[in-house]
């Protein structure tokens, strides 16, 4: 690995007697992790994949021998998510878990794709509360939009649209907000050969300027008493450090100590509370972290906007189509999010007003567009649902009628089923079919097929 000079140099300087160990650590290979999700899942998916060991710190959180598990079924199916193992610790320091009650929890995750993060916050919420997770850039939120609904959750917001842009309408809306800043990504110089090219001393100020402009749009949206979670994956103290202790002091916030399992996977430079975490400590690339609570006064809150009213012939084909397929204990309230037809709960009925002049991707669980008055669904129904449908053909990993549903072929309607079907992989929801005489007709988009 061919390092810039005077990178090795800076680091050599910041971590004086450890710079031996961060050399050493360099030359081995970076690892591979999974986190399960809690919603759909639980521990016994561990058998299915070859787990090193538990990561300490995370309590769903695992080493694998090998990052490559995109093909799985329990992977397709949402029951775990790849994740680099350092990049759990930002969500893990907010202490989220310690909230006695999360039903009136809004929390904003503001640079939110690939959506590891996101996925961290929305299974501590399991259900409660809102979740906005945004990404600025379209093709990492349509990233973002595919790994949260292969995922199943059902009460996230995801939004495209810049800090200036959210700030304008959500003012003072969030009691968390999570900011994965982009930086110059010395922490990933292991994994990903890329950073190590593009990298420039001189790019280290203009990063800082822009981690700063995004802190202070942030501040906009959050309350007093709320908590701000700034984490980066580089090392330069100019984008850490320096700017986590320049905006605590510009705009009234308090550094928080870490909880103690952060704190045993890190170290510190200057202040206690923004913790260090370097592959030479545990398994894991570069991250920094420094967790934030509000003390000034907050911003006044728009007018919330009118939520988009469904039509009746639109209302009649959605209800029909859930009271006819699935299962649910209340009656869903529907919205519309761009052409999509949504099923959204109540908290997230009282956080959209707020929310109809940004550019909002996908809200709750997506059901699908109505042309015609011919609903054509989206696979985000089965994913989400699935567990809650009539209509359900489990099959084993090994199954090749599975192979054949995940390659996008029609498959035989054995058990006489009518109306939809939830295809499922060890009861594990994948996506949809419609039976149509003797045969059950894929609804498995053609994106994910394999």
């Amino acid at each position: 690995m061919q390092l810039p000079q005077e990178y090795l140099q800076k680091m050599q300087n910041l971590l004086v007697k450890d710079y031996s160990k961060y050399i050493d650590a360099m030359q081995k290979p970076a690892v591979s992790a999974m986190r399960i999700n809690p919603l759909k899942s639980n521990k016994n998916v561990i058998g299915a994949f070859s787990v090193v060991k538990k990561i300490d710190y995370a309590d769903n959180g695992y080493i694998i021998s090998s990052g490559k598990i995109g093909k799985h079924p329990y992977h397709i199916a949402g029951a775990v998510y790849v994740q680099e193992p350092s990049s759990m610790l930002p969500v893990i320091a907010s202490d989220l878990t310690s909230e006695p009650s999360k039903a009136n929890l809004k929390i904003l995750d503001l640079c939110a794709a690939p959506g590891g993060k996101s996925g961290q916050i929305a299974e501590i919420l399991a259900g409660d509360g809102v979740l906005v997770s945004n990404e600025i850039d379209k093709k990492r939120a349509h990233v973002l939009q595919g790994n949260i609904e292969r995922m199943g959750y059902q009460n996230v917001i995801i939004t495209c649209a810049s800090p200036q842009e959210l700030s304008r309408d959500l003012a003072n809306q969030f009691d968390y907000i999570f900011v994965d800043a982009p930086c110059g990504g010395e922490g990933m110089f292991r994994k990903d050969a890329d950073t190590i090219s593009e990298w420039q001393p001189q790019r280290i100020l203009s990063n800082q300027k822009r981690q700063k402009e995004i802190l202070v749009e942030a501040n906009k949206m959050l309350k007093t008493g709320g908590k701000l979670i700034y984490s980066t994956c580089t090392f330069a103290k100019e984008e850490d450090e320096d700017v986590a202790v320049w905006f605590a002091q510009e705009y009234g916030y308090k550094l928080l100590s870490a909880p103690q399992s952060v704190q045993q996977a890190t170290t510190y430079l200057s202040h206690k509370e923004c913790r260090r975490f370097y592959p030479f400590l545990s398994d894991g690339e570069g991250q920094f972290v420094c967790v934030m609570q509000k003390q000034s006064p907050a911003n006044n809150q728009i007018r919330p906007y009118r939520l988009f009213d469904v039509g009746r012939t639109e209302q009649q084909i959605l209800n029909d189509f859930i009271t006819n397929n699935f299962e649910l204990e209340q009656k869903p309230k529907f919205t519309k999010i761009g052409q999509n037809y949504c099923i959204i709960n109540q908290k997230l009925a009282q956080i959209l007003p707020f929310l109809q002049k940004l550019p909002v991707v996908n809200a709750g669980i997506t059901i699908g567009t109505i042309d015609k008055n011919r609903l054509i669904l989206h696979n985000n129904i089965f994913s989400a649902l699935g567990h809650l449908a009539k209509n359900k053909l489990n099959f084993q990993v090994n199954d090749a009628n599975l192979a054949k549903y995940l390659h996008g072929e029609v498959l035989p309607n054995d058990n006489n089923f009518s109306g939809y079907v939830c295809i499922m992989v060890d009861n594990l929801a994948i996506g949809g079919a419609k039976a149509t005489g003797g045969e059950l007709k894929n609804l498995y988009p053609k994106g994910l097929r394999i």
